[in-house]
């Protein structure tokens, strides 16, 4: 049964790579308002030009224990370091739309100090003894079970209101010896927006590949269930 599922996303990237472009609708219909989130997406966007788009937004209740309004620094905090232990996403699940039943996602998932070292470090820990940067950046090696071993690059952005990340690949992504992405041809963003009692999350995930309709609705089935899985693996997080 394996072997079916590999020749039949053999054959898949074979057309993804080498059909005609079809350039993807550029609006972002979820992304909240907020002008921070909404300048990265827009710019990425216009830089990427993708030729896939799909996003998704849900918005979740703040613990019991945070104040209502502005995040305090105690809970920015918290929040900050929860949306960048990178190392977490090890093992997380995600629903595969081809088999009909759940997958790893990332197999296995770490902080490097350096792309060309690839030496393994901590992921990055924020204390309230330090003011919060308003902007940092790290590397991780993260192994996807479909697109193999790769690099990947996240940015991250602090706002009175917001936090989030953009990943984009650094490696050119393959399945064996099948091209699928150059480098830097997958970001995605995925933003958490501060309300009164609840938080916004969005995630937007783009990618500019060459791809036939016929093949349009496969990719996006997978984009979004594997954003579903990120944004269960924020929910599962204990900001208490």
């Amino acid at each position: 049964m394996d072997f079916y599922y590999r020749l039949r996303f053999l054959l898949l990237c074979f057309f993804v790579f080498f059909a005609c472009d079809v350039f993807a609708d550029e609006t972002l219909k979820l992304i909240p308002q907020n002008e921070h989130v909404k300048k990265i997406c827009t710019e990425t966007v216009a830089s990427l030009k993708p030729s896939v788009v799909v996003e998704k937004q849900k918005t979740i209740k703040k613990p019991d224990s945070w104040k209502q309004g502005i995040w305090t620094n105690e809970e920015e905090i918290k929040l900050l370091n929860a949306v960048s232990s990178i190392s977490t996403l090890s093992g997380l699940q995600y629903y595969s739309a081809s088999r009909g039943e759940m997958r790893t996602f990332y197999e296995t998932s770490y902080v490097i100090q350096d792309p060309k070292l690839n030496k393994p470090v901590p992921d990055p820990v924020f204390t309230l003894s330090g003011s919060l940067p308003e902007s940092f950046m790290f590397f991780a090696r993260q192994k996807d079970l479909t697109f193999s071993d790769n690099i990947y690059q996240y940015d991250y952005s602090i706002t009175s209101d917001a936090i989030f990340f953009v990943q984009k690949n650094l490696t050119a992504m393959s399945y064996g010896i099948i091209p699928l992405l150059k480098k830097e041809a997958l970001k995605s963003i995925v933003a958490f927006v501060n309300n009164q009692d609840s938080i916004t999350i969005y995630v937007v995930t783009m990618a500019k590949a060459n791809l036939i309709p016929a093949l349009e609705q496969k990719v996006n089935n997978s984009f979004s269930t594997r954003i579903d899985a990120l944004i269960k693996w924020f929910e599962d997080k204990d900001l208490r």
